[in-house]
């Protein structure tokens, strides 16, 4: 069960205990799945809202600035700007290492096998979001850690990968849209069906939802994915390994 972030409309401790109570358990009954199945990217709602108050003065300037691929990489690596960065994370960061097997868990990327055939690389693509502070628009404005992806898909060597994040490429900065589009092809849901896309030779996959729907693909070890008609009103995908 992959879920795209935005846990919540707003996060604490208390919000991410009800969702635990009305989503995860309630899904882990009707699924007869348990925690171990469940792979969770942060969105912008996972975000403290309040948490920038401290560090507004620090926060902006990086938020306005549309570093380049390389100094947003090494920006995101320095230890004096992990509390600025990643503090606004930490009720999420609490709720995700406190409940589910994954440990180790890292708020800039993951990579999660999932059997001999599928990987799921997971980037945090909420890391400059301010998280509604003050009606700021984070449109144009998010990066993601690509280093660390370049890493992880060097040694990975599953034939086939999911990238799982919560925004659109339209949503970050012009580097990572070109980057993540060579490295991936989207598969959309136009009119709530999937149109999965494979880049010749990677065998890599992503997909994207229409804004509000969910959409269930089922994963088997030697075939495409197959795609369930979207519902509801989460970003969760369900992968059935």
């Amino acid at each position: 069960m992959l879920i795209s972030g935005d846990l919540v409309f707003a996060a604490s401790d208390n919000n991410y205990s009800k969702f635990d109570e009305l989503i995860i358990q309630e899904l882990m009954r009707v699924l007869s799945v348990d925690r171990s199945h469940f792979i969770i990217a942060p969105g912008n709602h996972d975000v403290t809202q309040n948490a920038l108050n401290g560090v507004e003065e620090s926060f902006l300037p990086i938020f306005e600035n549309k570093y380049d691929e390389n100094r947003f990489n090494d920006l995101i690596r320095k230890p004096a700007q992990r509390d600025i960065l990643f503090g606004k994370f930490n009720a999420f960061l609490n709720y995700v290492t406190n409940n589910f097997v994954q440990k180790g868990y890292s708020l800039e990327a993951n990579l999660f096998p999932i059997n001999d055939i599928w990987s799921i690389h997971v980037l945090n693509s909420a890391i400059l979001s301010c998280g509604a502070y003050k009606d700021i628009d984070d449109l144009g404005h998010l990066g993601v850690d690509t280093r660390s992806l370049h890493d992880f898909l060097a040694k990975d060597k599953h034939p086939k990968k999911i990238l799982l994040m919560h925004h659109p490429e339209y949503f970050c900065m012009d580097w990572v849209k070109t980057l993540i589009g060579f490295q991936f092809e989207w598969g959309r849901l136009p009119q709530q069906r999937l149109a999965p896309l494979q880049l010749a030779n990677r065998g890599c996959t992503k997909c994207q939802s229409k804004q509000g729907c969910t959409s269930y693909i089922g994963i088997s070890s030697d075939t495409a994915p197959s795609v369930a008609k979207p519902r509801g009103h989460t970003g969760a995908t369900r992968v059935a390994s």
